[in-house]
This record gives C-alpha cells, structure tokens and sequence, in this order.
C-alpha cells in the first residue's frame, strides 16, 4: 500500500492522513475528507467527501439551480405577456371616413345574431390617398364595422374584378390581381387563400348549402373553388350562376305582362314577395303604383306615388323592394328624393321621409334593397340606412 500525499480541496494545504480512521483532515481549513484505501499498485487514493460543509463550487452550482428554479415562473409569465405582440399580426381597421361601391348590391346577413341583417360590402377610403378597394362588414344595426380587409387592389382595376359570394358562413372574395380568399363571414377571418389564373369577373355560392363557389375568369374560363380542393378546378358554368347578376332585391321580379290591365297605365316593374305584388309605372305621365295579388285577377288598389302638389318628377321609381307585406318606393322630387312605406295589402301610408344626399339622384342611386328591419338606399357617395317600422335614419355608410 503506498500513500500520496493529499491536497485539501478546499484551501489547497497538505491534508494530514489517518490510516486508521481512514480520513484526512486539513491543519489549515479543518476541512475533513474521507479517503477510500487501495491495495496494489493503483495510482492514488480515491476520495469521498465528509457530511457537513459543502465546497465553494458546490454552493455556487446549487445556488443557480434555485434561482433558475424561482425565476422560472416569473420567464414563463412574461412569455405569455408577450408572445400575442410578437406573433399575432394587428387586424386591418375599417377608416375613419369611406366611400361606400353603390354600384353593387351589399351582401345582407345577420352575423352577429341580433336578429338585425348585418352588411359586406365594397368600399374605399377616404382619404385623400391613392384609391384603393376594400371589402367589410358592418353591423346593420349601428353601422359599427365589424372587421375589414386590406387594399385589394386598385379601385379603377377593382371595380370589376373584386367579387363576393356568401354560403352559410363561408365568404369567397376575389382580389385585383388573381387572388381568391375564402374567409369566415362572421369574423372575417382568413381560412383558405387560392390563385387563379387570371381575374374574376364574377362569383356565384351553391345554392344547396355545399361549401362550393363557381368563379367566371377575365379569360373566358371558369374555376371551382372548394376549401378541401388545394387548388381551384377548371370548370364550366353550372346552371345556378347565371351570366346575369342579381340585384339584391328581395323581391322576385315578374314580366310585365304579369301587371292587371290598367286604362292607360304603362308598368315599368313587377315585384312579388308572396301573396303581394306590386306594379311601378307610369299612368298620364304620373308615377303610379298598382297592387294586386298574382293569384287572383283584378286591382287591389292604386294610387300617384305622391301629390300632384308635391311636384313629381314624371320618371318611374324603378327601385322598389316589396319584402314582408311592405312596399318600399324610392321617388324624385324637383329639390331632392324621398321613400314611400306603404302596406302593400291596403295601400295604407306607414311613413315618408327625405333621402340626403347630393344632388336629385340617378337610377343606380334608387336600387334599394329592404330586409324586415332595415331600408338600404344608395347614395351619390354612401348608402343611407333607414329603420323600417319608423322610416328614420339610422345612418350612412360613407358620405
């Protein structure tokens, strides 16, 4: 057995060995070490340190430990505090001031379930900034917006190539520049985004409740667009997406053949919602309204939109809406339009009231379009909102 000399891990002084005890204390430190003896020729006495006081190193790596042990709750909070800001990018806001597309008919649904048809609609800001389409829903019964995209596009390349189609909750909208998105109309939510090969001209929904839209391309060609597709499929048209688009009237138009016969009354439209329908046209160069019921033969009643006093101008209000028993009627004035509530079994007068806006109006201006609730009349810049059971307004979208 041989013995080497041992040195205090601790303060590095020589340790005095007791063979006997088999242990070695410190004469500097006091530290006391345990030592294992070996037999033969092994090179050195092997070491196990005493029960008590640890070495430095040991304290040190002991001490991190608890604190990494106590810090981690306080990281693992923070964490939490920060993530959203790094990888949740900011939805885009709807603008302080707009300029409502009245040049095509918003999409009506209730998306909020307040029992009140909310808007999706084209618009841009107002800005003064280059002019750019946007697509956004706004709750119908404040106006309030409820979510909106980013630019879509140019709004001279947007006007024909931005297109809207709704099924359920699925929204399909096609952007400027070949894209199509299909989002989630209540939240606006991006779910699925495809490219076409060329622009769209039109989109139409499937009517039997599939999620599956049909989209007309600027080539002449048209697309399937499916959210379990990965890619849209070449297709032709199908039947329920006629080349002709709606007019967002609730109303079912009929020819004007349909109209009761009338001494010397000239139809200009036909609308029917059930049991109702409803005759504008023109009868001795006044704007006349003839009710009847398509059932049956024979006049309900008629009667001038308005007064011979009130100064009517001899043009047939060609944007009626007949939705619930209640016909809507748009009609000009020589300073200004109004709109006419009339109960479309009686007749009966519900309200009259001024439609702002600029100037006395055009045709597109008068392509109204009535739910239960609300009254939506477009205006040179915006679409005017009314209240259907009182006839106030409820506000404008844009200016």
């Amino acid at each position: 057995m041989s013995v080497e000399t041992l040195l205090c891990p601790q303060c590095s002084a020589p340790m005095e060995l007791d063979i006997e005890r088999a242990r070695g204390t410190c004469p500097k430190c006091g530290a006391v070490r345990s030592i294992e003896l070996v037999d033969g020729d092994a090179p050195s006495a092997k070491t196990r340190e005493a029960l008590g006081m640890p070495p430095y190193a040991l304290w040190l790596f002991l001490s991190g430990i608890s604190v990494t042990a106590l810090m981690f709750p306080v990281l693992h909070w923070w964490q939490g505090r920060i993530k959203p800001l790094a990888s949740v990018q900011a939805a885009p806001s709807a603008p302080a001031k707009l300029i409502w597309d009245v040049t095509r008919p918003p999409l009506l649904v209730d998306l909020n379930a307040d029992g009140i048809a909310d808007l999706i609609g084209r618009y841009r800001p107002d800005d003064g900034a280059q002019a750019t389409m946007r697509v956004g829903a706004f709750d119908g019964k404040t106006l309030a917006p409820l979510w909106t995209t980013g630019s879509l596009g140019e709004w001279a390349d947007a006007l024909g190539t931005v297109q809207l189609a709704l099924t359920g909750s699925a929204l399909l909208l096609t952007d400027a520049h070949g894209g199509v998105e299909l989002r989630n109309a209540q939240s606006g939510e991006l779910v699925h985004r495809f490219a076409l090969v060329a622009p769209a001209v039109q989109a139409c929904a499937s009517p039997d409740g599939v999620l599956k839209f049909w989209v007309a391309l600027a080539d002449g060609h048209g697309d399937y667009v499916e959210d379990a597709v990965p890619q849209p499929t070449p297709a032709s048209r199908p039947d329920w997406c006629p080349e002709k688009q709606a007019t967002g009237s609730r109303a079912r138009t009929m020819s004007l053949q349909a109209a009761p016969s009338v001494a010397g009354f000239s139809p200009s439209l036909v609308l029917n919602h059930g049991t109702d329908a409803l005759a504008v046209g023109m009868l001795d160069q006044v704007p006349t309204l003839v009710a009847f019921d398509p059932s049956r033969p024979g006049v309900r009643w008629q009667r001038a939109v308005a007064p011979p006093s009130a100064h009517l101008r001899g043009v047939a209000p060609l944007g009626a809406d007949l939705v619930d028993g209640i016909a809507y009627v748009p009609y000009q004035l020589d300073d200004g339009r109004r709109l006419l509530a009339l109960q479309a079994s009686s007749g009966k007068q519900l309200w009259d009231v001024a439609i702002p806006g600029r100037g006395a109006g055009t045709a597109v201006w008068e392509r109204l379009i009535a739910t239960h609730a609300r009254v939506f009349v477009p205006e040179p810049l915006g679409l005017a909102v009314f209240d259907t059971a009182s006839g106030q307004r409820v506000g404008t979208l844009g200016e």
